[in-house]
């Protein structure tokens, strides 16, 4: 009994301590960002601000009138030569003055309307087409960026600085706006922080695709060109990203840039969102990681066996639910059986791993206080987070037929 009891300890510990390991490796690779060398700024002449790489923000929106126009004024005051920048707003299948205000804010306004065709990666590749069908100087860059967001100011300087220094997609840090304060907002700050931040910046140092999170991401011209946009999934910049490593592109990362998108705190929003983004997540590890090892064994590819990594991931409060759950089972059956001493050192170094994972990600949010007062909440918030994933998994192979839009905090009742 104690034997057989030991062995299946050992074996529920191996895939656990991987993914502790994993997280580890990215986390000790992280560093501070460092700005990009800036193109031209709107101080100097006309002549360089004429060489600086012209940008198309496009924004993406579903009955946003609310509160597109702070995105638009936060797009509109970024540090980067006003001649070489425009903004414009696809507004899909809205229903409210999402286009009468983007116009009135100074955007172009894009109007899709497509019943059969819903969601944010059939708006995507209706603007795209729409704009790649223009002369063919008139933007160099695309960036996406949503329309419940704020961005810094360097944004489109970050990222012309690696399209100039040789990538064809990009992607800036992306990060929650600033909530109310709660255990919910502490949590999501951190985990944000882990897989946006200090996973991306060990895999920008490795030199593999930090892949795209959909907010603030960008393509050059000639790339979409080349690879067109056809992902319509829940996580249809997930999706994209696969496709591009899969043509071996590399997405590099802005780490000095920033993008805030607002989040929900109230629970059933919360849960709600967070088991579209999982289901995405499983549905795509179903259609991906088979193709993906098998390329990355015949290309001898770490980029895209790091793809295939990343979707095998669950979210980090689940696996350190795992991790914490494993150690204490193995504690018990020590002292019961006398045995499952190596048990007990695989549980607790894949505790270790997460640990600092975590209090890395704290520290780097500026968060570690409040993650520390909001200790007691931990438990309870990554086991809700575990039935949410179980959930999504069983239900990741529904169809997506319309763009599920996040109630935005100033709009709940």
């Amino acid at each position: 009994m104690s034997t057989v009891l030991s062995s299946l300890l050992i074996l529920a510990a191996v895939p656990v301590v991987l993914a502790g390991t994993y997280l580890l490796a990215l986390t000790l690779l992280w560093r501070r960002p460092r700005a990009a060398a800036a193109p031209p700024s709107i101080a100097e002449s006309a002549s360089a601000s004429a060489s600086a790489l012209s940008c198309c923000v496009l924004v993406p929106a579903h009955n946003e009138a609310s509160g597109i126009a702070a995105t638009l004024a936060s797009l509109m005051q970024v540090d980067y030569p006003r001649d070489r920048f425009r903004v414009v707003v696809v507004a899909d299948n809205c229903t409210d003055d999402t286009a009468a205000i983007a116009a009135q804010c100074g955007a172009a306004v894009l109007t899709r309307t497509d019943t059969s065709r819903r969601g944010k990666g059939w708006a995507l590749r209706f603007a795209i087409d729409h704009l790649l069908a223009e002369a063919a100087a008139s933007w160099d860059v695309l960036l996406v960026v949503d329309a419940d967001s704020r961005v810094s100011p360097n944004l489109l300087t970050a990222v012309t600085a690696r399209v100039a220094a040789g990538a064809r997609a990009v992607q800036a840090t992306y990060l929650p706006a600033p909530s109310a304060p709660g255990p919910t907002s502490v949590i999501t700050d951190v985990a944000f922080t882990a897989f946006h931040c200090i996973r991306s910046a060990g895999r920008e140092r490795l030199g593999l695709s930090t892949g795209l999170r959909g907010n603030g991401m960008a393509f050059t011209r000639d790339l979409l060109r080349q690879v067109p946009h056809g992902a319509f999934s829940r996580t249809e910049d997930l999706e994209f990203g696969v496709l591009l490593g899969l043509r071996g592109v590399r997405v590099a990362y802005a780490d000095d840039a920033v993008v805030q998108g607002e989040m929900p705190t109230r629970p059933d929003v919360v849960a709600g969102q967070r088991e579209r983004w999982i289901g995405g997540r499983a549905e795509m590890a179903r259609r991906f990681v088979p193709g993906l090892a098998t390329a990355a064994w015949r290309t001898r590819s770490l980029m895209l066996a790091d793809l295939a990594c990343d979707l095998l991931m669950p979210p980090l409060s689940a696996v350190v639910l795992a991790a914490f759950a494993g150690l204490g089972v193995s504690a018990m059956a020590a002292l019961l059986f006398e045995t499952g001493a190596v048990a007990i050192w695989l549980w607790a170094t894949a505790c270790a791993a997460l640990a600092i994972h975590v209090a890395v990600a704290a520290h780097v949010a500026g968060r570690t206080g409040d993650l520390v007062r909001a200790a007691w909440a931990i438990p309870r918030y990554a086991w809700l987070k575990t039935a949410i994933t179980t959930r999504a998994a069983w239900r990741s192979g529904e169809a997506n037929t319309s763009w599920i839009r996040t109630a935005r905090e100033g709009e709940l009742q």
